[in-house]
């Protein structure tokens, strides 16, 4: 009997976990929404300080559609200033799909619409982005990092003017334990790549209930619709002639680990005739199961 009550005990327990959670959740998901109507504003007023001032003040990432990633808070805010500078939002309006809390950082995940001009052209764009927050004291947030992209092919010299000095990625922590594990994760996702191994890549790394943000397509949600995009995308008819996928900076957690990566991947097709380079970053939240790392969280898109 005591051990059956014991039991009765923690199942309670985890009842009042989950509950408290969700409702931090829902807690963050109103204020994230109200920071994302500032977002707006600020897009719209080209007010880049008013951007930059949801960043954190170190450890930050910024990875934009058809930029290299930017690691630090000054070329962030170069960044933000000559994409005002150069382009006129009559609009930018993020919607937020999911919020979750792991520890002391929140996942932010959600679509954007954005109408503006450059120059005299006028232009309109429809995409995804995840954001990481870190929760400070009394809940305040600060952004880590943000990661966003269209979900049609778009024209990247829309978006590509900017100039802002290439800097190296940093390398991860290599005292962090977690990093040898992640880093064999990524030599097997090469692989897999490489041998055009569609199916597998989706169901060998990627947990069941993932979410996939890639470019020029809405986000992916779950397995049934993981596997038959990749199985299509990693056609055998494309040769993989090099790749490479590196980690930058990681943040393990209890059951996560949130990395932020890169990748080179040169590819051919009509017997070698004909080739290209395709550079990129990464945002990845990896989630233990069964003792292994999944990719649970997946936000991807081109330099």
């Amino acid at each position: 009997m005591n051990k059956l009550l014991f039991l009765s005990f923690l199942v309670l327990l985890q009842a009042s976990a989950l509950a408290q959670r969700a409702g931090d959740a829902a807690k963050f998901r109103s204020q994230l929404t109200a920071i994302n109507n500032q977002l707006s504003a600020a897009f719209i007023k080209k007010d880049a300080a008013g951007i930059l001032d949801l960043y954190g003040d170190s450890g930050v990432v910024c990875m934009p559609e058809y930029h290299t990633a930017l690691y630090s808070k000054k070329t962030i805010g170069a960044y933000y200033q000559q994409l005002l500078q150069g382009i006129t939002f009559s609009k930018y309006q993020r919607s937020i799909y999911q919020v979750q809390q792991l520890e002391d950082y929140l996942i932010e995940i959600g679509n954007y619409e954005a109408v503006f001009t450059k120059g005299e052209v006028p232009y309109s764009h429809k995409g995804k982005y995840l954001n990481v927050w870190k929760i400070k004291g009394d809940d305040q947030l600060a952004l880590i990092s943000e990661a966003w992209g269209t979900s049609t092919a778009s024209d990247r010299s829309v978006l590509s003017f900017m100039k802002i000095p290439d800097t190296l990625p940093p390398a991860p922590d290599s005292s962090l334990p977690i990093v040898k594990e992640v880093n064999a994760r990524n030599k097997f996702l090469s692989k897999l790549v490489a041998d055009r191994e569609g199916e597998k890549h989706a169901t060998e790394i990627f947990t069941r209930d993932a979410i996939y943000l890639t470019y020029d397509t809405s986000m992916l949600i779950g397995m049934q619709q993981l596997k038959p995009y990749f199985t299509e995308h990693e056609s055998p008819s494309v040769a993989i002639d090099s790749i490479s996928i590196r980690a930058s900076r990681m943040m393990p957690l209890k059951e996560y680990v949130i990395e932020y990566g890169y990748y080179f991947v040169n590819a051919s097709w009509n017997d070698h005739k004909e080739h290209v380079t395709v550079m990129g970053k990464s945002t990845n939240i990896w989630k233990r199961k069964n003792g292994k790392l999944m990719m649970y969280r997946q936000m991807v898109n081109h330099d």
